[in-house]
């Protein structure tokens, strides 16, 4: 995500690329905190704010993208949504502590 705004020639592509693998990313840290915390944990715990983003306890957000997180109450399951900002018919991505990831567009978009 980070740096994606500063490269307006970027194709859809290489976008799509970068964001399937900050999900896998971030599939991976959620794994490794369940590992040694039991629990699943939000953005802000996850993620280290930057220059680039805003972070807070549900989402991250870029210029480009919004991260969307939802915990359980008990921390035991959470679902992630990568969603594009800039365009309607932005390829966006969705997970869940299965590790699966799914990719979608709106209705209507080819």
């Amino acid at each position: 995500m980070k740096g994606e705004a500063a490269k307006p020639g970027i194709s859809d592509e290489v976008r799509n690329q970068r964001a399937l693998g900050m999900l896998r990313r971030i599939n991976t840290m959620e794994a490794e905190a369940f590992g040694t915390k039991k629990a699943y944990v939000a953005a802000d715990e996850l993620l280290h704010p930057d220059s680039d983003i805003n972070v807070d306890s549900v989402s991250v957000t870029t210029p480009i993208r919004t991260l969307l997180f939802v915990i359980s109450k008990d921390q035991k399951h959470y679902q992630v949504a990568l969603l594009g900002n800039d365009r309607a018919c932005e390829q966006d991505y969705f997970s869940n502590e299965s590790g699966i990831i799914y990719a979608g567009k709106a209705l209507g978009c080819e």
